[in-house]
């Protein structure tokens, strides 16, 4: 494996914020602000996002200081600038006072989103194990048919839980092959298949789970430079 190489991977990202918007730029920054501290994002990723919001034409004072960009609060853009989102508030503050608490609201607010965007993730993951040790059990050994039952239900709730979860985070293409999957093993028309054929869709179910779970854990890494296999 290619040792990661920082200046090839910002030229990368430099070329793909490049075709991105104002608006998606932005978004991607708030997207930031909610889930990582700087400091976790490598310094390729931060000075071509950084570079990205400069060359929009923007104002970019607000975030960027020198030649640091801050991740604290959440931009918009008003007019030709960057403009912090204001809190909505039911009584004056001091100004000291509202930036403190501002600073706080949005301090706890980062966290509680980043912990349920984790356990959301988690536990997507822990079911997707669930499903896969059951299907391979399912497939290599004999078990009574209560069990074979309690896979059409696991099978079926799980993927229409993971085809949600896939219309949300706007993956469409995957959405009807866990929909499928929901109808192949649907408990209340049954499909009726050879033993030995129900042993390879088994197979194949668990497979195709297993490998979403690689794939995930790639695609969290890659997006913020690390290698998958660290």
């Amino acid at each position: 494996m290619e040792p990661f190489n920082p200046e090839e991977y910002k030229t990368d990202i430099q070329i793909r914020f490049s075709r991105y918007s104002k608006e998606e730029l932005v978004n991607l920054y708030n997207e930031q602000v909610d889930i990582a501290d700087s400091g976790t994002m490598p310094l390729a990723y931060i000075s071509a996002l950084k570079d990205a919001l400069l060359n929009t034409g923007l104002d970019c004072s607000r975030i960027i200081k020198g030649n640091n960009i801050q991740f604290a609060d959440k931009v918009k853009i008003d007019g030709n600038k960057l403009a912090r989102i204001q809190l909505e508030t039911t009584t004056p503050l001091s100004e000291e006072g509202n930036k403190a608490s501002s600073s706080q609201y949005h301090e706890t607010e980062r966290k509680e989103k980043k912990q349920t965007m984790i356990l959301s993730k988690f536990t997507g993951t822990i079911l997707k194990v669930v499903v896969v040790v059951a299907l391979i059990v399912a497939a290599s050994t004999k078990q009574p048919y209560s069990y074979y039952m309690f896979i059409r239900w696991l099978v079926m709730a799980s993927s229409l839980f993971f085809a949600y979860k896939a219309y949300a985070s706007k993956q469409e293409g995957i959405i009807f092959v866990y929909v499928g999957m929901a109808i192949l093993f649907n408990p209340f028309q049954k499909f009726w298949f050879h033993k030995d054929t129900w042993h390879v869709i088994d197979y194949g179910v668990a497979f195709f789970v297993a490998s979403t779970i690689f794939i995930e854990r790639i695609k969290n890494l890659n997006k913020f430079g690390s290698s998958p296999m660290d």
